[in-house]
């Protein structure tokens, strides 16, 4: 047993709290690597201090069991950094190509394809920056800041932190502790998923009363905005960052070098990342006009690709007002829903379809999922459970249902 409770510097944030008092062994190893136990023996305390802990039930002791295997037998492992670069080469060319393109040959018609391949490609770099963040695959923290910061525009010490609460507490919003949210299911005024989250504080009624009750046909356009959205919180984020390493330069208790290097590194990558864009805009079209219609509809295009295909594997499914689930297993695949396998969805989502899995084993890179799901399907039925499973059409289908249920509960109050 572990006390924590005066941990308030743990990486992924006040989340860890959320687990006092309850077997936390099966998050704990889905989310950190092997090497984090060394850790833990400052926080080892006598079982007889705390008599009071739940107790997993069967389902997870042989689940772990399950995480065990996999580990043994190299399922953890990252593909050759090499592959990674080479895609985000390829996405790189492709761009290159259509703004060069829109450039000799400006019409409507170019300007549209490259704003729109830009987004494309922004999403596939989005899954790359996905596995740096679960699995790292190319080592260096330099290259991760190019990778994620500078192509892709995303503080990525920002967004692993964020991942990470995802990840402890999917689809949770617990009105009562602000430490047990999803924040990827807070959308909060714009659009709610549970009665609670549909009631809102009373400072913003207005807001709650104008958009909840048409949330189900503002819920795309929502989406559209999500690459803006994270954009505007990744900078807060770095310039926070940077400014608090600043200002805790002349102090006692200032940060390590190297920690207050990379926050300004974290906030020069970013202004990288904006400046490169702006001037890409600005190659496609001589009126700033333009070059503002171009960069909002890649931005558009970007953020309604991933949040909406990000938004299948979980806006579906069964939302929770805390994260009281005695099983990591059972809350995970209650939360999470797969999308039918094939061709374009495996391209379109990345190899992340296999939600399911991801959710369970999040350190195994993407492209080993079809072999975990193989394994987790019967691992399941000998439980009397199974894998949820929505097409692209079902699964959109099942979110606007959701809303449009919660959308009623505002109506109606």
């Amino acid at each position: 047993m572990y006390d924590i409770k005066d941990f308030h510097d743990h990486p992924g944030g006040s989340v860890a709290f959320a687990f006092c008092g309850k077997d936390a062994t099966s998050i704990f190893n889905a989310l950190h690597a092997a090497t984090a136990r060394k850790y833990l023996s400052r926080f080892e305390i006598q079982p007889s201090s705390m008599m009071n802990m739940e107790v997993a039930p069967s389902l997870d002791i042989e689940f772990r069991e399950l995480q065990r295997k996999l580990e043994l037998n190299g399922f953890y492992r990252a593909a050759p950094a090499r592959e990674y670069w080479n895609k985000t080469f390829l996405g790189v060319l492709f761009v290159a190509s259509q703004c060069c393109a829109t450039y000799f040959f400006n019409c409507t018609l170019t300007r549209f394809l490259a704003a729109v391949a830009m987004g494309f490609f922004w999403l596939r770099q989005f899954y790359f920056c996905h596995d740096i963040g679960h699995v790292n695959p190319i080592g260096t923290s330099n290259l991760q800041l190019f990778a994620s910061n500078v192509i892709l525009g995303y503080s990525l010490s920002w967004w692993k932190l964020r991942h990470g609460i995802h990840h402890a507490v999917p689809n949770v919003h617990d009105p009562a502790d602000s430490r047990n949210r999803d924040p990827d299911v807070d959308f909060r005024p714009f659009a709610a998923f549970t009665k609670s989250m549909a009631l809102g504080p009373s400072t913003f009624r207005s807001l709650f009363r104008f958009f909840v009750p048409i949330q189900h046909i503002t819920y795309l356009p929502l989406m559209s905005l999500g690459r803006i959205m994270f954009l505007t919180w990744s900078m807060n984020h770095a310039y926070i960052r940077a400014s608090e390493a600043a200002s805790a330069g002349g102090s006692r208790t200032s940060a390590p070098k190297q920690r207050k290097m990379q926050a300004y590194m974290e906030l020069i990558s970013l202004l990288v990342h904006h400046f490169w864009v702006g001037l890409m805009c600005r190659m496609v079209s001589s009126t700033y006009g333009g070059a503002f219609s171009f960069w909002l509809l890649a931005q558009a295009t970007g953020g309604l690709l991933l949040f909406g295909v990000a938004g299948l594997g979980h806006y579906g499914c069964t939302f929770h007002e805390d994260a009281t689930f005695p099983s990591f297993v059972l809350h995970q695949i209650t939360s999470t829903c797969n999308v039918s396998e094939g061709f374009l969805v495996n391209w379109l989502c990345g190899g992340l379809e296999y939600q399911v899995e991801h959710h369970l084993f999040p350190r195994i890179p993407h492209e080993k999922l079809p072999k975990v799901h193989a394994i987790l399907v019967p691992f399941l039925k000998r439980h009397g459970l199974a894998v949820k499973e929505a097409s692209l059409l079902s699964g959109a289908g099942n979110i606007l249902r959701n809303l449009y249920r919660i959308s009623l509960i505002e109506i109606l109050e």
